[in-house]
């Protein structure tokens, strides 16, 4: 029940952001969604080095997302260009207080990757034509991809899919967070893109799905390594923030740009 409150919450609130307030705002909140999900990973791999080391990682990580605030995929690119350099900056000056260095320096630039620069392509989405629209399909295809996973899991999971790295993920699972999706992705068609085709989005969906899983599996993996079960305790029911938008986080920029692109045929 706690799940699925918090998820009814969450999603009036999104919804309520999307069309009802500001680029800014919409901005703001995606931008502190993010900074939380930056303090929760930094969180769990700089556990050894201290809490100056997380501030930087947040830090750093949240510059792709100043750059998407301009709507533009050089100033997004550019800003993460630039974090990059910092952080590579930043470990050569303290390579001699850490017992290593590379292994500090990977990292960090994955949780700026996987974090900082898939979240900032939310933004860039939203600034697409129809972008409100879009946003609704990304997150309706990758909530009820993990949703129908979850319970196809619980109820019919007998094949473990990846035992090595989320022994609790079954092959059913898979197959129920795909044809989830897949039904997601057709409501949200018909009721605001009528003339899209069929052809294009049920492979769209699926891939979409399919990142999702992947998305779910790589936060598995940290985690993992580092002997925890969730990245917090923000969402009563669902862990972290992080916990939440593994899935959305990686399908945000191959979808961003499967539209920036042209795949899709919508007047």
């Amino acid at each position: 029940m706690k799940r699925i409150i918090t998820a009814l919450i969450a999603g009036g609130g999104w919804l309520l952001i999307l069309f009802a307030g500001s680029f800014a705002l919409f901005w703001t909140v995606v931008f502190v969604v993010t900074a939380v999900a930056l303090f929760e990973y930094f969180t769990i791999i700089t556990a050894s080095q201290g809490r100056a080391y997380r501030t930087f990682g947040i830090f750093f990580g949240l510059f792709p997302l100043l750059g998407a605030y301009f709507n533009r995929v050089d100033t997004m690119s550019a800003a993460t260009v630039f974090a990059f350099i910092l952080l590579l900056a930043l470990i050569i000056l303290r390579s001699r207080f850490l017992e290593n260095p590379y292994e500090v320096m990977s990292s960090f630039a994955f949780g700026v990757i996987f974090v900082g620069f898939f979240a900032a392509h939310i933004v860039l989405i939203m600034g697409l034509p129809k972008g409100p629209f879009w946003l609704v399909m990304l997150t309706a295809v990758t909530i009820a991809s993990d949703s129908s996973a979850y319970y196809s899991g619980c109820y019919l999971g007998k094949n473990k899919l990846c035992p090595a790295i989320s022994p609790g993920k079954t092959v059913e699972g898979l197959v129920g967070g795909l044809i989830g999706g897949c039904i997601a992705a057709l409501i949200v068609k018909f009721l605001f893109f009528e003339k899209l085709i069929l052809w294009q989005l049920i492979p769209v969906a699926l891939f979409l799905s399919g990142i999702g899983v992947f998305g779910d599996l790589t936060e598995s993996i940290f985690k993992r390594a580092e002997g925890i079960k969730d990245s917090g305790s923000l969402l009563p029911g669902h862990g972290g923030i992080l916990d939440r938008v593994d899935s959305l986080l990686p399908a945000a920029p191959v979808f961003f740009y499967i539209i920036y692109f042209g795949f899709f045929s919508v007047s």
